[in-house]
């Protein structure tokens, strides 16, 4: 099953150019069978998203990318809708419950060297994480090579995602499971497996796509 995990719309996201509607067609277009919806710091798309899974007969899971200052984490299973509040990832790991949830550090190389300190939160906090986001929109060949690496020191397994923000790009990465995946609770459990697999697409990086 192909899912991408990372995708930012319009309803929580303002740096999105891009709807709801308009990234489950891209994700169907490119081959996925599911969706993430993963906008910053909230959840506001849930109830559309649930009712557009309805009518167009795709999975869509809602989930949330926190960040604050200089890293980024995907959450999946989290009940609060507006988000997090700003605070260092060693405070903000407090307010997790881990048993519900599923976190996987996006993007922690990214313009050719470390972004901020997620590298250095992955390091110090790898039994936090489901996983390690290597392929994105958002980073390059090189980046992903770093992140590969990463994953493998820290033992985490890597997951392709889109990082979307622009049209055409949900789904450009993605990451394949073995097994499919119907609800939100199964997307965590299929993470916290690790039985899945990353898969960078042909176009991956927005630069390369042109």
């Amino acid at each position: 099953m192909k899912i991408d995990l990372h995708t930012h719309s319009n309803v929580g996201s303002g740096c999105s150019h891009q709807s709801i509607e308009g990234i489950v067609a891209d994700a169907k277009a490119h081959g996925m069978d599911a969706v993430c919806l993963t906008d910053h710091n909230n959840m506001r798309g849930i109830r559309q998203a649930q009712q557009l899974a309805a009518e167009m007969a795709f999975p869509i899971f809602v989930g949330m990318e926190v960040g604050y200052q200089d890293w980024h984490i995907l959450i999946f299973g989290s009940d609060r809708v507006e988000g997090y509040p700003p605070l260092p990832y060693e405070q903000l790991r407090e307010m997790i419950d881990f048993d519900t949830c599923a976190l996987i550090p996006a993007h922690a190389y990214r313009g050719g060297g470390p972004w901020g300190k997620t590298v250095e939160i992955v390091r110090a906090y790898k039994a936090d994480f489901a996983a390690l986001e290597v392929y994105s929109c958002n980073v390059t060949a090189e980046d992903s090579d770093h992140l590969i690496d990463l994953a493998e020191e820290v033992g985490l397994p890597p997951v392709g995602c889109g990082d979307s923000h622009l049209p055409g790009t949900a789904g450009l990465n993605y990451t394949q499971f073995e097994e499919a995946v119907t609800s939100l609770p199964g997307l965590i459990a299929a993470l916290k497996s690790g039985m899945f697999k990353a898969v960078r697409g042909d176009q991956a990086w927005k630069a390369e796509a042109g």
